[in-house]
C-alpha cells in the first residue's frame, strides 16, 4: 500500500526477521573463519580476516533492525552508507588482499604492490577503520542529531504536479548547457565551478524529479519524458568516457524510486555492477585510444561522432564476453578498494609523512569562496597529495582517493578519526530527521535523492564531497523552491499525519 505522494503507509514491523539475523552473527563470524581457514588461511592473515569479518557484523547490526522497520521509517542514508562501507573496506579485504591474482589482472596486482604490504598493515587499517564505523555509529544515535534539524528551516509546502514538470523541463536543458559550452569552452573554467559548476548537475535531478512526479502522480507523460531525455543525457557523458557520469541518469532514477518506496532491490546492484563491467573496458578504450590518454578532450569526440562510436564498434566486435566481463570486473574491484590506501595512510603517517594539521578539511568551507572572486583560488583536491605521499609518487599524474578514514588519519591521527566519524554520523541523523521522514514534501524528496547520490559513494574520496556535495547542490533546489512559491504558489501540507497535501489528497479522492 502506498500514500497519495507514492510513499508506502506504515506496514507491521517484522521483530523475527531482525531478531533472527542478530542472533546469527555469532556463527557467521565463526563460519567465515572457518571457511577462510579451510580456503588457506594461515598465520598473519587470520586476523586480517576475523577483523573484516568483525567490521561486517557491525555494519550488520543496523542493517538488520533496518529490515524491521516498515518501509516508512527505514533510515535509507544511513543503509546505503554502510552497504558502501561493506564494500570500500570489507569485500575489497578479498578481492584485493586474500584473492587478488583470481580477481585482479596481472598488472593491476603489480600496480597495488600488496605483496609489499605486510599483513600488520593491513590488520592496523583494519582497527582504525572499525573504530570510525564505532565512531559515526555512535554520533547518529547520539540525541544531538535528532534535535538540531527543529531549529533548522526547511521546506514545508509542497510543489504541484505542473510545478514539478515545469522545474524538470528547466532543470534538464540548463544542465545540458552549461556543460556543453564548459565542453566547447565557451564558459570559462573560473566560471564553472562552485555555483555554477553544480548547475550542471540539474540535468540529473531534473531527471530524478521527473521519476518523483511519476511515482506520485503516476503521470505517463513523465515517465515519457524520461523514456525521451536520459538516452540524450547518456549518449553526452559517453564521449567524455566517465563510467560514472554515464550511467549517473539511470543511477538517480533508481535513488528516486529508493527514496519514495523505501524498498532495497539488491537486485539492482547487481545489474550495476554487471553494467559498470560491461562499459568499463570500453570507456577505457575511449580514454587511450580515441582521446589518447585525455590528451584530446570530450568536445573532439563531440565533433566526430560517427568516427568515435565507429571505432567503438569495432572495439567491442574483437572482444571476447568472458575476458571482456572480467577485465571490466576487475577494474571495477579495484576502483571500490578502500582499505588498502587507507593501510598505507595510517602505516607511513607520521611515521614518514607528518601530520597534515587539517589543510585539506579546511577546503570545505574554502569552497564557498567563487572563483569569480578570487582569480588565484587553488584546485581544491587532496589526490595528488595521497598520489605523491602514499602511491605511486610525484612523477604519477594521478588522483588517489584517500577514503575519509584516510583523510582524517593523515591530517589529526586517532582524533580525527574519532571526532570527525563521530561529527558525520551526527550530521546523517540531521539530514535524516530533516528530509527523510514519511510523508516529505518534493522539495525535500529531491534533497533526500541529492544526499543519497552525494553521500555513501563518496566515501572512497574526500570528506569535501559529503559536505559540500551536499550544500553547493542544494543552492538551485532552493531558488527553485522559491521560483515556484512566487510564480505559482505552493501546496500546504494537512496535518494528518501522513505528510499529504490538502490539494494532492483531493486529487487523489478525484482520481487525478
Amino acid at each position: 500500500m502506498t500514500q497519495a505522494n507514492g510513499a508506502p503507509t506504515r506496514t507491521a514491523r517484522r521483530p523475527p526477521l531482525a531478531m533472527l539475523s542478530l542472533m546469527a552473527l555469532p556463527l557467521f563470524v565463526l563460519a567465515g573463519v572457518g571457511a577462510g581457514v579451510g580456503l588457506g588461511v594461515r598465520g598473519a592473515d587470520v586476523p586480517v580476516l576475523g577483523l573484516a569479518l568483525v567490521t561486517a557484523a557491525v555494519a550488520f547490526v543496523p542493517l538488520a533492525l533496518e529490515f524491521g522497520r516498515p518501509p516508512a521509517e527505514r533510515h535509507l542514508l544511513l543503509f546505503f552508507f554502510l552497504l558502501s562501507y561493506l564494500v570500500f573496506f570489507v569485500f575489497s579485504v578479498f578481492t584485493t588482499y586474500f584473492f587478488a591474482e583470481v580477481f585482479l589482472r596481472r598488472e593491476e596486482y603489480d600496480f597495488l604492490d600488496l605483496k609489499g604490504v605486510h599483513p600488520s598493515d593491513i590488520v592496523s587499517g583494519q582497527i582504525v577503520v572499525l573504530v570510525g564505523l564505532l565512531a559515526l555509529l555512535a554520533g547518529y544515535a547520539i540525541p544531538i542529531g535528532r534535535f538540531v534539524p527543529g531549529g533548522i528551516p526547511r521546506p514545508r509546502r509542497d510543489w504541484s504536479y505542473q510545478s514539478s514538470l515545469v522545474v524538470a523541463l528547466i532543470a534538464i536543458p540548463l544542465g545540458w548547457a552549461i556543460y556543453l559550452t564548459a565542453q566547447f569552452g565557451i564558459l570559462p573554467k573560473r566560471v564553472g565551478s562552485g555555483f555554477v559548476g553544480s548547475l550542471a548537475n540539474s540535468t540529473y535531478f531534473g531527471i530524478a524529479l521527473l521519476m518523483l512526479t511519476y511515482l506520485r502522480h503516476r503521470s505517463r507523460g513523465a515517465l515519457a519524458l524520461m523514456a525521451l531525455l536520459i538516452p540524450p543525457t547518456m549518449a553526452f557523458n559517453y564521449f567524455s568516457s566517465s563510467k560514472g557520469l554515464f550511467f549517473t541518469p539511470i543511477a538517480v532514477s533508481m535513488i528516486a524510486y529508493l527514496a519514495v518506496k523505501r524498498r532495497i532491490r539488491f537486485r539492482w546492484i547487481l545489474i550495476l555492477l554487471f553494467a559498470f563491467s560491461l562499459f568499463f573496458p570500453i570507456a577505457d578504450f575511449q580514454r587511450q585510444v580515441i582521446l589518447q590518454g585525455n590528451t584530446r578532450s570530450a568536445i573532439w569526440a563531440l565533433q566526430r561522432p560517427g568516427e568515435v562510436i565507429s571505432k567503438t564498434v569495432r572495439f567491442v566486435g574483437s572482444q571476447q564476453f568472458g575476458q571482456h566481463f572480467l577485465t571490466g570486473l576487475a577494474s571495477t574491484l579495484v576502483r571500490f578498494d578502500g582499505l588498502g590506501v587507507a593501510s598505507v595512510i595510517v602505516r607511513d603517517c607520521p611515521a614518514r609523512v607528518p601530520f597534515q594539521g587539517g589543510w585539506s578539511i579546511a577546503q570545505i568551507f574554502i569552497t564557498y569562496v567563487p572563483r569569480i572572486l578570487w582569480k588565484d583560488k587553488p584546485d581544491l583536491a587532496s589526490g595528488k597529495f595521497v598520489t605523491d605521499n602514499f602511491g605511486g609518487g610525484p612523477l604519477i599524474a594521478s588522483n588517489t582517493g584517500a577514503t575519509w578514514i584516510g583523510e582524517l588519519w593523515f591530517n589529526f591521527g586517532w582524533s580525527g578519526v574519532v571526532i570527525g566519524m563521530l561529527l558525520m554520523g551526527v550530521y546523517f541523523r540531521i539530514l535524516h530527521e530533516m528530509l527523510f521522514k514519511p510523508g516529505a514534501v518534493m522539495p525535500a524528496q529531491i534533497m533526500s535523492v541529492i544526499v543519497l547520490f552525494a553521500i555513501p559513494p563518496s566515501l572512497g574520496g574526500m570528506l569535501l564531497a559529503p559536505v559540500n556535495g551536499v550544500v553547493v547542490t542544494a543552492v538551485p533546489l532552493i531558488l527553485a523552491h522559491w521560483s515556484v512559491r512566487l510564480m505559482s504558489g505552493t501546496l500546504r501540507p494537512t496535518t494528518a499525519g501522513d505528510g499529504r497535501s490538502a490539494d494532492l489528497a483531493t486529487e487523489a479522492r478525484a482520481g487525478i
